[in-house]
């Protein structure tokens, strides 16, 4: 037949065994039953072997066990451990006669199996220990240790005042953190300690690690108690809940993954590295003690680290608003002390070559009185010094250069004089100037007016033969388009073009372009040009030209050779003027820059100086 195992264990282990032996004893029946078993086994020991006997004797057994009753009572799961401790108390609690008391973990109940007319008093004394215990057990305290919790958990715990938010709530519980130990103790009641541990794990469970990638020099700023101060207080100014770590490399842990970005993100903003700028003169600068001693000046007086590389480079790292102040004070050091170079312009040309020419000695006191720490030199410009040294080096020497300048006179002087040109043609003129500038200590400009007409009035009238050098208004008349330069031997036509002349080699020139005849002049320019020009040498008809490369030893791209008639009045002169503007438009052909002619025709072709067309 079915049983209930729980209710065949009270009856086998209790003096009810015995009776219901009695019982079933005058029935002639016996009961074989093992412990746990949900069957038991009758046998009949009459002579009656009807079939309908085994359900009597069923009957007759189950009538005996429904005097019985088996009921489970809850309990409190916080309790649960105490319960169980203490289930002899609860047994002892039931008198002589004691139920049948068994604890079933799955279902947190303490069954009771009984005589059904006992059942209601039993459950009811059951229910009254189980109080009992509550109370005992919640007036009694446990100490309780966590598992281990790094040193960066717990700072963070602390920083969220975690300990004192459950402490608010629960006044019976004392938590303490240990950060040296790197532990963390509960005390106060058993239910308590459960409900606290629990919040306590989801805690550290939620928190989130994140990795810093920063410089070594920036970890080294924000490892000093200075940079950590600083990142806590800029991490609460935020109300981030997080904390910045740094052991062999940059960490921050938050209580959740926004919480750790954030915090990653004000870090990196708060910090900077940068390069100081400097030009190629700054660079010298960087190799002086006077630099080296500014930078460990600001490695010991302010949070920055200022440092080098192979490369000769200065790096700014630490704090931003730090670095950018250390920038400053450096970029001024530079500017104001690195090597550069200035101009200056005089107020005149001439000024500048009495100076240059004629004060050298307060030139070089000028260096001297500011400690040679400049150097004064004459610029590429007529009217410009050039002066190298730092910021206020330069300062100071334009100062006094600029007084010195004050300090000169000068004085423009109109001549009129007949025959003066011709005194000045003849080399008499320079000689007179040279010797009063000697004598005087001074310096002369002669600015000749009106010398001669433009290049394309010569190249187009037939020739000024009336002109006289002496009739200053003739010539007034005729170089109207003509700016002279400081020059006495250059021109300057009204559309840009620079003319000049001199007595001198024309081999050694190096215009882009000359131009020759067929006497000792063109001879000469052929033997400098080589071999290369005699093979490739072509002779022009009178009147016409030909090209050949430079080469040997002349300085030009090209040789423009030229073949010209005897002088015969007008004609010679036409030929001669063709000549020069077919050498000018080849010239342009060529892409030439400038042309250099000799003196055409005045050897074996006997042209006179007096018959030359102007500029020819």
């Amino acid at each position: 037949m079915v049983v209930d195992p729980d209710v065949m264990e009270y009856v086998t282990t209790t003096s009810l065994h015995d009776q219901l032996k009695v019982v079933l004893a005058t029935k002639k029946i016996e009961i074989d039953w093992k412990m746990k078993r949900s069957t038991a086994v009758l046998l009949y020991h009459g002579e009656d072997n009807s079939t309908s006997r085994g359900s009597e004797c069923t009957e007759e057994v189950q009538t005996w066990l429904d005097k019985l009753k088996k009921q489970d009572v809850e309990v409190n799961k916080a309790f649960w451990e105490d319960v169980k401790a203490q289930l002899p108390s609860i047994r002892a609690c039931f008198g002589v006669q004691s139920p049948l008391v068994k604890i079933i973990d799955d279902s947190f109940v303490v069954r009771i199996v009984s005589l059904a007319s006992d059942a209601e008093d039993l459950k009811e004394k059951l229910k009254a220990k189980l109080e009992e215990i509550y109370q005992k057990e919640t007036r009694k305290t446990y100490v309780t240790k966590t598992e281990k919790v790094s040193l960066e958990h717990l700072t963070l715990l602390k920083k969220i005042r975690f300990v004192e938010k459950l402490k608010e709530k629960n006044k019976e519980l004392a938590i303490k953190l240990d950060t040296e130990a790197e532990e963390i103790y509960f005390e106060g009641p058993q239910p308590l300690l459960l409900e606290v541990t629990t919040k306590f794990h989801e805690q550290i469970s939620g928190m989130v690690e994140k990795k810093l990638s920063l410089s070594k020099n920036i970890l080294k700023i924000l490892s000093l108690d200075e940079g950590l101060e600083k990142v806590k207080c800029e991490l609460e100014k935020y109300n981030v809940e997080a904390v910045f770590v740094i052991d062999s490399e940059a960490r921050i842990i938050g209580t959740s993954a926004a919480h750790a970005v954030k915090a990653a993100s004000l870090v990196s903003k708060l910090t900077l590295e940068e390069k100081v700028l400097k030009d190629g003169n700054g660079r010298q600068l960087l190799k002086t003690t006077e630099w080296y001693q500014l930078c460990e000046q600001l490695n010991a007086s302010s949070a920055v680290l200022v440092h080098g590389n192979n490369w000769n480079d200065t790096y700014v790292s630490g704090f931003r608003e730090d670095v950018r102040e250390a920038i400053k004070t450096l970029t001024t050091c530079l500017d104001t002390n690195c090597i550069r170079e200035e101009q200056m312009k005089c107020s005149s040309k001439l000024v500048r070559k009495y100076l240059s020419e004629l004060r050298q000695d307060d030139l070089s006191s000028i260096e001297v009185q500011l400690r040679h720490e400049v150097k004064i030199q004459t610029g590429k410009g007529d009217d410009d010094f050039v002066i190298w040294g730092n910021k206020e080096g330069i300062k100071r020497a334009k100062s006094m250069l600029e007084a010195l300048a004050d300090s000169t006179e000068c004085e423009i002087l109109n001549v009129k004089q007949p025959g003066l040109r011709n005194f000045f043609a003849s080399g008499n003129g320079d000689l007179l100037v040279s010797s009063v500038e000697k004598n005087h200590a001074c310096v002369i400009h002669i600015q000749k007016k009106d010398e001669m007409p433009t290049v394309t009035e010569a190249i187009a009238k037939p020739g000024n033969e009336d002109s006289d050098d002496d009739d200053d208004d003739d010539y007034d008349e005729n170089m109207n388009n003509i700016v002279t330069s400081t020059d006495s031997s250059t021109l300057v036509t009204g559309s840009g073009h620079k003319i000049s002349w001199k007595p001198g080699n024309i081999k050694t020139q190096q215009a882009n372009i000359l131009v020759s005849s067929q006497g000792a002049c063109s001879q000469a320019i052929v033997s400098a040009g080589g071999q290369a020009m005699r093979q490739n040498l072509v002779i022009p008809n009178t009147g016409d030209i030909t090209v050949t490369r430079g080469s040997g030893k002349l300085a030009c791209d090209h040789v423009i050779h030229v073949n010209c008639s005897k002088w015969h009045g007008g004609t010679g002169e036409l030929v001669l003027r063709g000549i020069v503007q077919k050498c000018l438009q080849k010239a342009d052909e060529l892409g030439g820059v400038s042309i250099a002619f000799p003196v055409i025709g005045t050897g074996n072709l006997r042209f006179s100086l007096p018959q030359l067309p102007g500029s020819c």
